[in-house]
């Protein structure tokens, strides 16, 4: 009985596209407080046979503010089920969540620019936060075009692109992921909720799916603020260093202004020379392995955690910076670590070939939502 007084307070509701597509979205309830949790679970059917895996697109929307939230979970044999907290930051209001379907799944389709006509696979490393280095290949064409396995996973990942053999990746690729492509939304449905204490619901609210909502630019009061100019190696490791990459007391190495970096036979050489406790020691593999004080060394690529003979592969004129954590010293791991950043946005280099790439996966199953 606890069991079904329990599903009686679930919100039920679905649209159909045709007979044979229906999008059911379920809801735990409709009001909501901050730090609530609100717990979705959707099916598609469908009886086409080629969409299995696609991607559920929900939208929240303050409906008397111009104000949107965006997530994006994988349906896996056509279902999904994800638990969203509200942040104590997100305003009490009438919301509209809006829920899609995308008949897409996340795979990067590319081309390699300077091609060589013997080229007939490339090899690409996929690197996750705090998980093991995933190997794939993929076919070229005689045109130089690529395309990947389908793949799902949390938050983002850094792509690495090389060809097997090679010491140093040469490559030159342009990336699209389907999808962060345009495509027309499947199955659109909404269901209006409130948090907190509104006045009421606005069920005549109409919603109009854009990819990019203009965002109002506003004209402040001119401001002389008379302060220090900050190096561009300050100012990347404030724009580029997140969480606990972002603390401690690191020792900063710059490879957007100073030379060192990029004028190195390879980054070993580079850190060797400027860390004193830091040897290179081939394991039983004939691998490189990098020990401080014989103790191995965590080594960190863009705070993706990597293998040391994986930073044998990037070319030293691509390193912005480097940030040693000493042991002790703060940062992601007691023992120290070695934290390697890549040039990107403003600081890449006129004409750089393009072999690393951050790609967007899926949001949390297990979220949150703050603005």
């Amino acid at each position: 009985m606890k069991y079904l007084s329990f599903l009686f307070l679930f919100v039920f509701v679905h649209t159909t596209v045709n007979a044979s597509d229906t999008l059911l979205v379920q809801l735990n309830k409709q009001h909501f407080n901050r730090l609530d949790t609100i717990q979705i679970n959707c099916i598609w059917n469908t009886t086409n046979a080629d969409f299995k895996n696609e991607t559920l697109h929900v939208i929240l929307e303050n409906t008397n503010k111009n104000s949107r939230s965006a997530f994006r979970y994988p349906l896996i044999n056509n279902e999904c089920s994800a638990n969203l907290i509200i942040g104590e930051d997100i305003p009490e209001g009438n919301y509209a969540m809006h829920f899609f379907v995308q008949k897409a799944f996340p795979q990067l389709e590319g081309k390699i620019n300077n091609f060589n006509i013997k080229t007939r696979t490339i090899s690409y490393m996929t690197l996750l936060k705090n998980k093991a280095a995933y190997f794939g290949t993929a076919n070229v064409d005689l045109g130089g075009h690529f395309r990947t396995s389908k793949f799902a996973f949390p938050d983002s990942a850094n792509f690495i692109f090389f060809e097997i053999g090679k010491k140093n990746s040469d490559l030159d690729i342009q990336i699209k992921n389907n999808l962060d492509s345009l495509f027309d939304p499947i199955n659109l449905t909404s269901i209006y909720i409130t948090l907190g204490n509104p006045s009421k619901i606005d069920t005549g609210y109409r919603f109009v799916y854009n990819e990019k909502i203009d965002n109002k630019k506003n004209t402040l009061e001119t401001v002389i603020v008379k302060s220090k100019i900050k190096k561009k190696i300050e100012l990347f490791n404030e724009q580029y260093s997140s969480g606990l990459f972002n603390g401690g007391s690191p020792t900063i190495f710059d490879g957007i202004e100073d030379e060192s970096i990029s004028r190195s036979f390879d980054i070993f050489t580079f850190i060797q020379s400027r860390i004193a406790g830091i040897t290179k020691k081939d394991n039983q593999l004939g691998i490189p392995t990098l020990h401080w004080r014989n103790q191995p060394v965590s080594i960190y690529l863009d705070e993706f955690k990597i293998d040391d003979d994986y930073i044998g592969m990037l070319n030293t004129s691509d390193i912005a910076m480097i940030k040693v954590f000493a042991p002790f010293s703060g940062g992601p791991t007691i023992n120290g670590c070695i934290a390697i950043y890549t040039r990107r946005g403003n600081y890449e280099l006129p004409n750089k070939r393009k072999f690393n790439f951050l790609i967007k996966g899926f949001n949390q199953l297990e979220g949150y939502w703050h603005l």
